[in-house]
């Protein structure tokens, strides 16, 4: 404990003394981060990301004349041209910009003399007291505190990757797949290019509305998984969710690509994390590990979700699984397309409905799990079926599966993660 204060007072010390050697004949901000010195130690790499945000908008901000930056301390001096009660005004707002804006810590000096207008203290960024006295009374646990800041810097990756998205080819190729999916046709009861089938509340220009919203977040997906170095998971569920939000907005509130949302945002980013050695090993591997113990920790917690509903009836878990167990199906259904003659789309489509667990089918069939696996064999024989007459045999089927209201979402997600592999070259 002696050595850490230590640690702590020569930090002060040295940003003390930088100060009193920084020449500046205007106002001089102070800018540090409100960390400590072991949450530094320990997430080196992301405490640098944030102190350069930072400092690229402290310079968007203000007409510097001098600056003096410590990577080691991670704090930094700036001589500015601006009044120094405006320019503490304005530090003021930058601190509770976003919700990571927290971190930073912003004094400001004139001639040496500490600029003092706030009315009342910072507020602790745990509870509603102030910060002070919360120091003062040992309130809150090193592991709360910490909980916190990881809260904190979560916000912070997610608004970086959502605002300064790195525009990729793995994106444009996601797009390009979750539109050739919507074009093939018949696909019994799914919506295509003619009909909405048996999805009377959507149409083909719904999917093309929704598409046309995720391209932003794919780039985002894309973004996270080269900034952010932990909490992974995490984070990509907030994009995620942002990802969802613009979707029901583009749609006015129906549900078009919620799955298929899901399995990419998973997918992209598994692909920027392993882009230098691309192959089935590794994207299931990394997959594997993002999204250990999803089913457990989710579906327990979402009983009367249609995820839930059919784990709690029948132990199916649905596209949970697929991502948790690296992608086992949709890999295997990438080896069934590379293998067919004609037709390679639909009989996929058929191929993966038969080895998936479809929620989406299965709520279909109001949970009948005899009716549900009869649909999946008969796709299974679809998928194998060889005549001249197969579009023929599809269309009338797909009359029987209109009327009762039948149709394989989740099968066609993985369709177009299948189309996905095949546009990358993988």
């Amino acid at each position: 404990m002696q050595e850490l204060l230590k640690i702590v007072l020569d930090k002060k010390e040295r940003i003390y003394k930088a100060r009193q050697e920084f020449k500046s004949d205007f106002a001089v901000l102070c800018f540090s981060l409100n960390l400590s010195y072991l949450f530094i130690k320990n997430n080196k790499n992301e405490v640098k990301i944030l102190f350069e945000f930072a400092l690229n908008l402290l310079k968007d901000n203000f007409i510097i004349d001098n600056i003096y930056i410590n990577y080691n301390d991670f704090f930094a001096l700036f001589s500015i041209k601006e009044d120094a009660f405006i320019l503490k005004n304005k530090a003021m707002l930058l601190e509770n910009e976003h919700s990571f804006s927290r971190l930073f810590d912003f004094d400001v000096y004139f001639k040496n003399n500490v600029i003092k207008i706030r009315k009342q203290a910072r507020k602790c960024f745990i509870c509603d007291e102030l910060a002070l006295t919360c120091m003062r009374n040992n309130t809150h646990s090193k592991q709360e505190i910490y909980a916190k800041i990881d809260e904190f810097f979560d916000d912070f990756f997610v608004y970086l990757s959502y605002k300064y998205p790195i525009k990729n080819d793995f994106s444009t190729k996601a797009l390009r797949a979750l539109l050739y999916e919507l074009s093939i046709s018949p696909k019994l009861g799914l919506v295509d290019s003619l009909s909405s089938n048996s999805h009377k509340d959507m149409n083909f220009f719904t999917f093309i509305d929704s598409a046309s919203e995720l391209k932003w977040y794919f780039d985002c997906f894309y973004t996270l998984a080269y900034k952010s170095s932990k909490n992974d998971f995490s984070r990509l569920k907030k994009l995620g969710i942002l990802a969802e939000n613009a979707m029901f907005k583009a749609t006015k509130n129906i549900n078009t690509h919620k799955g298929a949302l899901f399995l990419f945002a998973i997918m992209i980013f598994v692909c920027a994390r392993c882009k230098k050695d691309l192959n089935f090993e590794n994207i299931s591997k990394i997959s594997k590990k993002l999204c250990a113990n999803l089913c457990s920790n989710e579906l327990n917690k979402n009983l009367n979700s249609i995820g839930g509903i059919c784990f709690k009836k029948y132990g199916i878990k649905g596209i949970r699984d697929e991502v948790e167990q690296g992608f086992i199906n949709t890999f295997k259904a990438y080896n069934f397309y590379k293998k067919q003659d004609d037709f390679k789309e639909l009989r996929t489509l058929f191929y993966i409905s038969s080895i998936i667990d479809d929620t989406c089918l299965l709520k279909r069939c109001n949970y009948d799990i005899n009716k549900y696996y009869h649909i999946k064999n008969t796709c299974k024989k679809l998928s194998l079926l060889k005549s001249k007459n197969y579009v023929k045999i599809i269309k009338k089927l797909n009359y029987f599966y209109v009327k009762d209201n039948l149709s394989f979402g989740g099968s066609a997600d993985i369709l177009s993660l299948v189309l996905f592999l095949k546009f990358i070259n993988f």
